[in-house]
């Protein structure tokens, strides 16, 4: 469904939704785009890819002018071996940096360099 007075767009049930200008690709049951403030809302069954990150949660706030997901519900990212998880994970798409914000647990593998 498409609001032209508040520039909403609503998509129900397996919806996708790529950004081309971010390289985001994302996915969820109920995806909502609002176009005047270029943001994405994703409810349940949260997935987002974005490089070598992969991102989960059962919600998600893409801003997508500044490439910023804030993930909330049981949010996890992975970023190649690495697993974080936190009551509410912030990850700037463009620098790569994740903010774990409650709860935080996961892991992290150092990798060793062959010379």
């Amino acid at each position: 469904e498409y609001d032209r007075t508040t520039e909403i767009a609503e998509f129900l049930g397996a919806a996708k939704i790529h950004d081309a200008k971010n390289n985001i690709k994302t996915e969820a049951e109920r995806i909502q785009y609002n176009q005047k403030n270029e943001t994405i809302l994703l409810q349940m069954g949260v997935k987002i890819n974005s490089k070598d990150i992969v991102c989960e949660s059962l919600f998600a706030l893409y801003y997508r002018q500044t490439a910023l997901l804030e993930l909330t519900g049981n949010p996890s990212v992975k970023k190649g071996k690495d697993v974080f998880k936190a009551a509410r994970i912030l990850v700037n798409l463009n620098t790569e940096d994740i903010q774990l914000d409650g709860k935080v647990r996961g892991s992290v593998t150092e990798e060793k360099k062959s010379k």
